[in-house]
Order: structure tokens, then C-alpha cells, then sequence
């Protein structure tokens, strides 16, 4: 999953990491 965030930025899951464009509850809350 953390290869998600380099390969898809703007997917829902990894997106708050990659772009910060979705804000997932993941990691968009710090």
C-alpha cells in the first residue's frame, strides 16, 4: 500500500499522502 501513494496519488486510499487531494480519515487526520 505504501507503493499506492507514489503510483496512485490521487486514489481514495493513499490520496491525503500523495496529492492530500482526497483527505482520506487515514492519514488526512494527522
Amino acid at each position: 500500500m505504501i507503493n499506492s501513494k507514489v503510483r496512485h496519488p490521487a486514489a481514495p486510499t493513499s490520496g491525503a499522502a500523495g496529492e492530500g487531494r482526497q483527505g482520506t480519515p487515514t492519514e488526512a487526520q494527522p
